[in-house]
């Protein structure tokens, strides 16, 4: 099962199609986000400090403590792999004015990978994917992606493939950012392969 998790963004279009089986979580303003795209949530979560109106929503909902050891996405996240996710799709969650709030989100696309689920994060102008000891494919109809891979670890050894730079195995170290800016090439799939490490792949369109 997919769940497909709304916090808070300021898209200007739904960049995720959802389906009838997806599980729809809303996240504290998330709601709100979700309500501007016309999509209702199987179940709404949060202390709705920035988002009162949440409170009055007529269907599922958990209210939390506005004080917690814990952000709503995260509370969110852990809902969706109880509920047995295998991939999640996090709406938002990047840039606003919570810098702080966006690492956080971050952070989580780790905890969803260690609790054996996939996720990724997606905006209508941006994604960004956890990887480790595995391959992402970047589809050939992605058209002038910039593609920048982050170590998370000190270094990384990444193989880039299909992309204007090409790299076999090449230590990307995290205080120097030689990784950053490549880009997809026309009608080409890509692919980013982690043989050691741990790295955030960003997709800018």
């Amino acid at each position: 099962m997919r769940a497909v998790i709304f916090v808070w963004s300021d898209c200007s279009a739904l960049p995720v199609e959802i389906k009838s089986d997806d599980l729809v979580i809303c996240a504290d303003v998330g709601l709100k986000v979700a309500e501007r795209f016309g999509v209702r949530p199987s179940v709404v979560i949060g202390d709705f400090d920035s988002y009162p109106e949440g409170k009055f929503y007529d269907g599922e909902k958990i209210v939390l403590p506005v004080e917690k050891d814990d952000t709503d996405t995260h509370f969110a996240v852990r809902y969706a792999l109880g509920r047995g996710c295998e991939k999640i799709v996090i709406v938002g969650g990047v840039g606003g004015a919570r810098e702080d709030h966006t690492f956080a989100n971050i952070a989580t696309l780790r905890y969803i990978y260690a609790h054996g689920a996939t996720g990724y994060i997606v905006t209508d102008r941006a994604r960004i994917d956890y990887l480790e000891n595995g391959v992402l494919r970047i589809e050939p109809d992605e058209k002038s992606v910039n593609v920048t891979v982050f170590p998370l670890t000190d270094a990384a050894t990444v193989t880039e493939r299909g992309l204007k730079y090409g790299a076999e195995k090449t230590v990307f170290r995290a205080d120097v950012p030689l990784w950053a800016s490549n880009s997809t090439l026309p009608n080409t799939e890509a692919t980013v392969e982690v043989h050691e490490g741990k790295v955030i792949v960003f997709r800018i369109k």
